[in-house]
């Protein structure tokens, strides 16, 4: 994941020279915290912790979903999340890709995103370009209309609230996808392997979030072969970070 995100700030030629540098090195920062605290399974650690603490709260919940903690710089994969539906050993990497790696893209990306996507002292028009495709997003969602016409419930998107997230999801996938590149069918005599990152992607809060940012992503679209201007294949796509794909 750390490489791809390297590749993707070199091929992103809106950003200055110094902004990028910058951006590599905050993320060679972030740390990577999964699963549970080394010293969980330790008896005597555990004791010795719990000795002046009786009361209290876990810091970090370990069968929580992912999180980012910006003020450590660190993402947080929990043990509650490392296991089906969205990662298993015995699966085929496209699988895990298309379930864990897109949570850990979405994660990596939070670190960049408009509240910390720009070192202080940028220079050039980075930050106007930023937010030039910040809005491609807020306008993207925000034209959304979801509900359930069948109790005449319609609920118009709140793209500007949403952005933050929106642009994670759209990136997660992203960089998910990019290792599987060049890859060719091994199994799946019906399906190759590109198509088969997708079949993962579904989320528990609806088809929307789903099907907008895979919108934007030129590869969903030529491994599932929809025309131009179809519904999942729109001329227009939004993105911050450019890639090959």
């Amino acid at each position: 994941m750390r490489r791809v995100f390297h590749q993707i700030f070199d091929e992103n030629t809106w950003l200055a020279p110094e902004t990028k540098a910058k951006l590599k090195q905050r993320l060679n920062d972030v740390q990577e915290r999964y699963g549970y605290n080394k010293h969980a399974l330790d008896r005597q650690k555990i004791d010795e912790f719990y000795e002046m603490h009786l009361f209290g709260d876990l810091v970090t919940d370990p069968m929580r979903i992912n999180a980012v903690n910006l003020a450590d710089r660190a993402i947080v994969i929990p043990i509650g999340i490392i296991t089906t539906p969205f990662y298993d050993p015995t699966w085929p990497l496209e699988f895990n890709y298309g379930g864990i790696g897109q949570i850990i893209g979405h994660e990596f990306t939070h670190t960049f995103d408009d509240r910390s996507a720009l070192p202080k002292g940028n220079v050039g028009n980075d930050t106007k370009e930023y937010r030039e495709k910040e809005k491609c997003f807020v306008d993207q969602f925000g034209g959304v209309t979801y509900g359930n016409p069948r109790f005449n419930i319609s609920i118009q998107g709140n793209g500007k609230l949403q952005h933050k997230e929106t642009i994670a999801d759209s990136n997660g996938i992203r960089v998910a996808w990019r290792p599987e590149c060049g890859r060719t069918p091994t199994i799946y005599p019906n399906q190759n392997r590109k198509e088969l990152s997708w079949l993962h992607d579904e989320h528990p809060i609806g088809s929307v979030r789903v099907n907008e940012k895979l919108k934007n992503f030129n590869a969903f679209a030529t491994a599932f072969k929809c025309k131009l201007n179809s519904t999942m294949n729109p001329e227009k796509k939004c993105r911050v970070w450019r890639y090959y794909h």
